[in-house]
């Protein structure tokens, strides 16, 4: 074929993962006989419970039919209770099972927002809340909090300063991807209240909400969806449960118009597969005791690595009050170089490190440049491994790149 065909317009500016676009790097270092420490994407490492895939090998019906739209029945369910148990009661007609997170956040922009509309979010932000809004044609505009203010949101005044006549929804992570923050209930009114004022759709992205440290809690927007029935949660097995392989999300929302149209967009793409909707419901099945310990488990390996970086007074950072993620701010320039150059040349004792560089965790030009974010899924002993590559590799760099950098660390 001749390659000068050409391609969508679309295509061509659709941003790349900064997650996985540098994951060739890694995998060229592995084929040289390399250990490679993975803290670029968020996959949890721990097991997930035997009960997904109880029902899985239980199955022995001799045809593997498509699974009803909205979800399998027992799926179904078996959400309900799960929400139930946490006070808050759900209707068959109020939940959507998707192909993870992903579709549903996919099918709640579509249904939302025209092509050419604005959709608001805070800065840093999940990255592929970038390239969703870039496959429909919307724009994603970023409304900065920082490190300075431990990622606090701004005021009611700063964020209206953000809407445009095109604003159709606002979309929060809640605990947030990637900074680990957990909006305060004053916060959360806050964004309520900033939405019903100006007529906007809340998406309340909420797959951390049970991986809190010291005690906290994050509030989920069900709480508010009696007062604003323009929010849409959205849920997933992926990290709770260590099952993001299985690609099993869940929508959730109460406005009967908006639901009829998210029913027509499942019944679009025919179904979830079956199987895993089984073993998901079992998950959601699960009165989590073998769960219950995995907050401390990642706190403990936030500690750890926080203790580790307390020594380098150069490089900031916020302490997560959730999730397994930690932004890290560095003595550097370009964080993408950075990031390229250390799984590419930076090794102890045949052990690399790969990590996600911050730019494109932002849409405010010029931001994330000098900040990386890391994916705490190793155990404590790796992961500190993974540290010492990463401080070392820094030292070199700031040697080797940015001999003037005011900033630059003194070699220990």
């Amino acid at each position: 074929m001749d390659d000068s065909l050409p391609l969508s317009l679309r295509s061509q500016g659709y941003p790349a993962s900064p997650i996985r676009k540098l994951i060739p790097y890694a995998k060229a270092a592995e084929a040289a006989g390399h250990k490679v420490f993975y803290l670029n994407i968020g996959e949890p490492n721990h097991d997930t419970p035997a009960a997904f895939f109880q029902p899985i090998h239980a199955y022995q019906t001799p045809h593997l039919p498509y699974a009803p739209s909205q979800g399998h029945p027992e799926l179904l369910i078996a959400i309900q209770g799960y929400f139930q148990r946490l006070g808050y009661p759900l209707e068959k007609h109020h939940l959507q099972v998707t192909q993870g997170a992903t579709d549903a956040l996919l099918f709640s922009l579509f249904t939302i927002a025209n092509s050419g509309d604005d959709i608001l979010t805070f800065e840093p932000f999940y990255p592929n809340y970038l390239a969703f809004t870039a496959q429909l044609g919307l724009t994603l505009v970023g409304i900065p909090t920082t490190m300075e203010n431990a990622y606090a949101l701004p005021s009611l005044e700063e964020m209206e300063t953000y809407l445009t006549p095109k604003t159709k929804a606002i979309l929060i992570s809640n605990p947030s991807n990637p900074t680990g923050r957990i909006y305060t209930e004053e916060e959360l009114k806050r964004i309520v209240n900033f939405a019903k004022k100006h007529q906007l759709w809340i998406i309340s992205d909420e797959l951390y909400h049970t991986l809190t440290f010291a005690g906290k809690k994050a509030t989920t927007l069900l709480a508010y969806q009696k007062v604003y029935p323009a929010i849409v949660v959205i849920d997933s097995v992926s990290k709770r449960y260590a099952a993001c392989g299985a690609r099993i999300g869940c929508l959730i929302n109460t406005h009967t118009p908006f639901m009829e149209c998210i029913f027509q967009l499942g019944q679009s793409r025919l179904g979830v597969s079956l199987l895993d909707q089984l073993g998901a419901a079992a998950l959601y099945r699960l009165e989590n005791p073998s769960l219950a310990h995995l907050p401390a488990l990642y706190e403990a390996r936030r500690d750890k690595v926080i203790n580790f970086l307390s020594a380098y007074p150069w490089i900031h950072y916020v302490k997560p009050e959730a999730t397994f993620y930690l932004m890290l701010s560095l003595p550097i320039h370009d964080s993408n170089h950075f990031c390229t150059w250390l799984i590419e040349h930076i090794h102890l004792d045949g052990e690399r490190v790969l990590i996600t560089p911050a730019e494109n965790l932002y849409v405010t030009p010029g931001k994330g440049k000098n900040e990386v974010r890391l994916a705490l899924v190793l155990e404590e002993e790796p992961l500190l491994r993974a540290m010492n590559i990463l401080v070392y590799g820094l030292q070199q760099y700031m040697t080797l790149f940015e001999p003037l950098n005011p900033s630059r660390p003194v070699h220990e």
